[in-house]
């Protein structure tokens, strides 16, 4: 049976404002075979600022991912805490690419809503997850009246440089 928390209480109120998230993961970089695993961590669910919250909608494997996870790609995921089974572990989560969809907005954002496609600006965004929190200048809008099939929007990234 499911349980949920009692309206009013602590954890209801926690259960309000955290998501939990899935992502593949590693702590160090070696055979993607052997280093690579599933977990599911806490996340906040309001971005408060300037930030949004994106939910991924396709995160495509580039063999420069792969590369990272080895760790002999030049960019690497930054390490994040993450809330694993109230765990506190260091954690990288890897993925330069994808198409995510913005959830929530942070107060002061101007150009992004809610429902807008973004792709991510930044190397190693941390794309192999099932959403996150972002600073809205990190993502670049992609115009969902054009036509463009999420598949290749996906891409649009690595396929420019």
């Amino acid at each position: 049976m499911l349980r949920l928390p009692r309206p009013g209480t602590f954890a209801w109120k926690r259960a309000l404002t955290t998501v939990a998230t899935r992502a593949v993961v590693y702590e160090s970089n070696g055979n993607p075979a052997s280093v690579l695993s599933v977990v599911t961590y806490s996340s906040p669910t309001k971005p408060t600022g300037s930030s949004i919250a994106i939910k991924h909608i396709l995160s495509p494997i580039h063999h420069s991912d792969i590369n990272s996870v080895e760790g002999v790609y030049p960019y690497q995921p930054r390490a994040r805490q993450l809330n694993v089974g109230g765990q506190e572990r260091t954690l990288h989560i890897p993925g330069g690419e994808g198409l995510g969809e913005i959830t929530d907005v942070g107060e002061d954002v101007k150009g992004l809503k809610k429902g807008d496609w973004v792709v991510f600006g930044k190397p190693m965004a941390g794309t192999w997850s099932s959403g996150q929190i972002l600073e809205g200048g990190d993502v670049t809008k992609v115009d969902r009246e054009s036509g463009i099939s999420p598949v290749n929007a996906a891409t649009l990234v690595v396929r420019s440089v």
